[in-house]
């Protein structure tokens, strides 16, 4: 349990949920037990951090999914992950936020960001897996973090 100042919460902790979930990973209680840690509230504000924003709205969710890529709740995670992906793919002003000098380090953490979430959708199979990589590719090259083939 702590406290978040910003929104003045009490927020329960995922410390001892992750040591049961690993403790009961092969079990129905440790997906439902990985499920709920990736439901759970984080306190905190992102003051508009695009990557911490994206972190909150995908990590999760994804390390749900690198434990049970085909469990009872992947095809919930990837709909969060999808919104949340294509919300950023579609913002207008992602370009000039990311590619000036001051950036940098935001350029730089998105990209290991997008880099462990495709990694950690490896053995999912699902068509949504298509559309969260064409939005992550769609970021990236927004952000230019690669180039745009034209």
């Amino acid at each position: 349990l702590y406290f978040s100042e910003p929104d003045a919460t009490w927020y329960l902790g995922t410390l001892k949920l992750t040591e049961l979930k690993k403790k009961y990973k092969k079990h129905a209680v440790g997906e439902k037990i990985a499920w709920d840690i990736a439901n759970t509230p984080m306190g905190g504000e992102c003051e508009g951090y695009l990557p911490c924003h994206l972190s909150r709205d995908i990590n999760s969710y994804s390390n749900y999914l690198k434990d049970y890529p085909q469990g009872k709740y992947s095809q919930s995670a990837l709909k969060i992950i999808d919104k949340a992906l294509k919300g950023t793919a579609n913002d207008k002003t992602l370009t000039p936020l990311l590619n000036d000098d001051m950036n940098k380090g935001v350029s730089k953490e998105l990209y290991q960001m997008l880099n462990n979430l495709k990694k950690e959708l490896k053995n999912v199979k699902s068509s949504l897996k298509e559309k969260i990589l064409f939005n992550m590719e769609l970021i990236a090259k927004k952000a230019g973090l690669i180039e745009n083939s034209k």
